[in-house]
């Protein structure tokens, strides 16, 4: 099958779970590209991709924006990715992948089988999950296990799935910007990403079509389903 034709069937149906849900497109991307590219050309082009569909997501969801909890989670983690980056540069980043993709799936079939945090986190709370969670994405390029932590407590599904979405806008915006700088991201990436970039927004806004008929309950299934799915493929590959 050609690489483009591919690469655009990839996109799209990422782009549903992340318009969706509000995470878990790049991941689904990474998890499959991979097989065709080498990491780094993958990065590259789910960058650009991301932070262009994260805009549109945040700017559907802008009026159910908790400033002070985005922020408690966003900020640490931006300030502890530099040493999770630092951890995947002296360790074997394939073991850690594995490792805490083994502990999404677990934490999720907990959650299937009715385990929540009984109440919602208090802002010192975030700050420590938005800093664990830092260390975790830069040490293996995987957030869910951050995910998992916000999906075990009592909030609203539009509440949860908005939190992710500006969540990861804001700190696509920040990885995107230290690629650049750094040259792992150059201007012909910008183009090499128009097929899948298409296909992602296309894909995103049947996923947000999708969410506005979701429940509570069940949009807390199929996200935990979605996190299970990808951890399981962390684990595989």
């Amino acid at each position: 099958m050609n690489l483009v034709l591919i690469t655009v069937i990839v996109g799209f149906a990422a782009g549903v779970v992340r318009g969706y849900a509000g995470f878990g497109g790049p991941a689904f991307i990474l998890s499959v590209m991979t097989w065709f590219l080498t990491p780094v050309q993958v990065i590259a082009k789910v960058l650009i991709v991301e932070l262009v569909a994260a805009a549109f997501l945040a700017w559907r969801c802008r009026k159910d924006i908790q400033w002070k909890l985005v922020l408690a989670l966003t900020l640490p983690t931006v300030a502890s990715l530099p040493f999770g980056h630092w951890l995947l540069m002296h360790n074997d980043a394939d073991l850690m992948g594995k490792v805490i993709s083994a502990a999404i799936v677990l934490s999720s079939l907990l959650m299937l089988a009715k385990v929540k945090y009984p109440r919602k986190y208090t802002t010192v709370q975030l700050v420590l999950i938005g800093a664990f969670g830092g260390l975790v994405f830069g040490a293996s390029y995987i957030a869910m296990l951050l995910v998992a932590i916000i999906l075990m407590a009592p909030y609203k599904h539009y509440e949860v799935r908005t939190l992710f979405v500006i969540w990861g806008f804001l700190i696509a915006g920040w990885y995107l910007a230290v690629s650049v700088i750094t040259g792992n991201t150059v201007a012909t990436d910008f183009l090499d990403a128009l097929p899948l970039g298409l296909a992602y927004l296309a894909g995103c806004l049947v996923g947000a079509e999708l969410f506005k008929k979701a429940t509570d309950a069940n949009y807390r299934r199929n996200a935990l389903l979605v996190l299970i799915t990808l951890g399981i493929i962390g684990l595989l590959r």
